[in-house]
């Protein structure tokens, strides 16, 4: 919603996190030991994070499908490193934020499905089930009021 982000991701293992930025300022959301945390993160932080994946280039397989309702361009991204992966992407809708997507800042068109490996070795695959266009409540881009906010530095001392 305008500059406003909100990335959730909910995992069958119970992992969930939670992204908010108003484009200035951004929160992850964790919950550690029965204890809430909303870690400020700084935009540098953001950009040093997507700083890999930049400038990659998206070459088209000519094959297509339909994925939540749109249809989706076979692709192929190939970052700046040489590492490349497929993709389903659409054209039809574009991300609000081209830096919605961790793995592809600066993307114009919108990723609806793919799979990528971390680097600690854990593969995710994402696929689209269902995209809503509809009024989104200014409240859930805020940080809720059981949640502590503490800086990302005081974060990764708390996990060393």
């Amino acid at each position: 919603k305008d500059k406003q982000l909100r990335k959730e991701l909910k995992m069958s293992n119970g992992y969930e996190d939670i992204f908010i930025s108003d484009g200035n300022t951004a929160y992850s959301l964790q919950a550690k030991a029965d204890k809430k945390y909303a870690i400020q993160l700084s935009m540098e932080d953001i950009e040093n994070k997507q700083g890999k994946y930049r400038g990659f280039t998206i070459t088209n397989d000519n094959k297509s499908k339909k994925i939540a309702g749109y249809l989706a361009h076979k692709g192929k991204i190939t970052y700046s490193n040489g590492e490349s992966f497929a993709f389903f992407y659409s054209s039809e809708i574009v991300p609000a934020d081209e830096n919605m997507f961790d793995r592809f800042p600066g993307i114009k068109v919108m990723p609806l499905s793919f799979t990528y490996k971390h680097d600690n070795g854990m593969v995710m695959n994402f696929y689209a089930k269902k995209i809503q266009m509809e009024p989104i409540e200014n409240s859930v881009f805020r940080v809720p009021g059981d949640y502590k906010v503490i800086s990302n530095k005081e974060y990764k001392e708390m996990n060393k």
